[in-house]
């Protein structure tokens, strides 16, 4: 067993024939589309996992901060949107801003 971080290590092994893993399907895209590597479901239930975007709530955000916060939701949107991403997006905005922002 070989623990390894990076989903980039990881699939060079299985590319390698060196194992299996478990990995989400976004990150295989470019593989798969090449034909290096197949993927398959895990079955029923399938496998989910909630994602977070994350910061301080004790001290207001700047306004860079928020401006890579929109960007970071408008990607993740347009991933699943796209099918990219196969993915149940919780909401269709921003949350409301915690700690308050500043300029």
């Amino acid at each position: 067993m070989i623990d390894i971080d990076t989903y980039g290590q990881i699939k060079l092994l299985v590319e390698g024939g060196l194992g299996y893993s478990i990995l989400p399907r976004a990150a295989l895209r470019e593989e798969m589309a090449k034909g290096s590597l197949r993927a398959w479901p895990l079955g029923v239930p399938l496998l989910s996992r909630d994602l977070h975007l994350v910061r301080p709530a004790d001290r207001p955000a700047r306004r860079a901060v928020r401006v890579i916060e929109d960007l970071a939701f408008a990607t993740l949107v347009r991933l699943v949107r796209d099918g990219v991403w196969p993915a149940t997006l919780a909401e269709e905005a921003p949350p409301a801003r915690a700690g308050g922002d500043l300029e």
